[in-house]
C-alpha cells in the first residue's frame, strides 16, 4: 500500500486551491426572493354574485415555475396542486407556495354579494343591451361602446362607467350609479383617457381633455360624483399643480410646485398606494356575462 508522501502533498495543494477557486466562481443555480413573485399578494372572492376562483402563478423571471400550494383555512378557500383557489365561506384566508426554500403569500377575503347587488349587475345588464343610453341629464342618447365597473364609494354596490358614442362620432365616458332600484347618470366625465384606479383609498385618476389644453385629475368618490382634489394642468407642453381643490369649474385650487404635489398626493392622500390600470371591456354579449356579473 502507497504511502502520500509530503512532496506529493505539497504538489496537490496548488490543484486544491485551483479547484476552490472555479468552485467559488461558479454561478449559484439557487433562486433568489427577488427574482420570484407570486401573480397576486391580496384577491377578493366571493361566495355568490361574483368571482369565485382565481388561478394563482409563481413566475421566476418571468417565468411562471412548479410550487407547492397550501391554504391556512382550506374550509374558507381552498387551492389545487396547480394554484386554483376556490372560495368556500366569508373569512380570510391565506394562501403560500413554496418554491426553492422560499415561501410567498396572497391573503384571500371570500364575501357574499348581497340582493342589491345581484340587482344592480342585472339592471346594468339590460342596461347595456339598449341600443342607445341616456347619457346626459337632458336626455340626449348615444351607443355604449365599452365598459367597466368600479365599486367607487365602497359600499359594494359597483359604479359602472361606461365609454358613449354619440350620433355625430364624440366619445364620451359617463358614470353611472345604482341607487334606489333605477340606474341613474353619476357624472359626465368627457372625453378622457389613461384611467387608474386606487383601490385601497378609492381613488380615480384620469386624463380629462379639452379644446386648448388637458387635465389630470385625482377624484375621491363622494357618494354621488367624483370630488376632484388634486389637479395637474397641461398646456401649451407645460405642466401646472393644483391642490385643495373641489370643482375644476370654478378655478384649479391652490398652484403648489410639482414637489409639494407629489409630497401631498403620493404621501398624505395615497400613502404610496399602488395604481392599478382601469380595464374596459367592448360591449357584447360574452364580455357582459364575464365581466358584470
Amino acid at each position: 500500500m502507497k504511502t502520500i508522501t509530503h512532496k506529493r502533498i505539497l504538489l496537490l495543494i496548488p490543484a486544491l486551491l485551483v479547484l476552490t477557486a472555479i468552485i467559488a466562481l461558479m454561478p449559484s443555480f439557487r433562486a433568489s426572493a427577488s427574482s420570484v413573485r407570486l401573480s397576486k399578494s391580496h384577491v377578493n372572492l366571493y361566495t355568490s354574485g361574483g368571482r369565485k376562483k382565481i388561478h394563482l402563478y409563481l413566475y421566476e423571471d418571468g417565468k411562471k415555475v412548479k410550487a407547492s400550494w397550501t391554504s391556512s383555512k382550506s374550509r374558507v378557500a381552498s387551492v389545487s396542486s396547480s394554484g386554483v383557489v376556490r372560495a368556500k365561506r366569508t373569512g380570510t384566508a391565506k394562501i403560500t407556495a413554496r418554491y426553492a426554500g422560499m415561501k410567498f403569500t396572497c391573503s384571500i377575503k371570500v364575501r357574499r354579494r348581497s340582493g342589491t347587488y345581484k340587482k344592480a349587475i342585472k339592471a346594468y345588464n339590460t342596461f347595456l343591451m339598449n341600443t342607445y343610453v341616456t347619457y346626459t341629464d337632458s336626455g340626449d342618447k348615444a351607443q355604449a361602446d365599452n365598459f367597466t365597473a368600479l365599486d367607487l364609494d365602497k359600499n359594494g354596490i359597483p359604479e359602472l362607467l361606461v365609454n358613449v358614442v354619440t350620433p355625430d362620432g364624440d366619445r364620451h365616458y359617463v358614470l353611472y350609479r345604482y341607487k334606489n332600484k333605477k340606474i341613474s347618470i353619476g357624472q359626465q366625465l368627457g372625453v378622457c383617457s389613461d384611467f387608474v384606479w386606487y383601490d385601497k383609498k378609492g381613488v380615480l385618476s384620469y386624463w380629462q381633455y379639452m379644446s386648448n389644453e388637458s387635465l389630470f385629475i385625482y377624484g375621491e368618490d363622494s357618494g354621488y360624483d367624483l370630488e376632484t382634489f388634486a389637479v395637474v394642468r397641461r398646456k401649451n407642453g407645460k405642466n401646472r399643480y393644483y391642490i385643495d381643490t373641489t370643482t375644476y369649474g370654478k378655478g384649479y385650487g391652490r398652484k403648489v410646485s410639482a414637489l409639494e404635489f407629489r409630497n401631498y398626493v403620493d404621501h398624505d392622500v395615497l400613502n404610496y398606494t399602488s395604481p392599478k390600470a382601469v380595464p374596459f371591456y367592448i360591449n357584447t354579449p360574452y364580455n357582459r356575462s364575464v365581466f358584470l356579473k
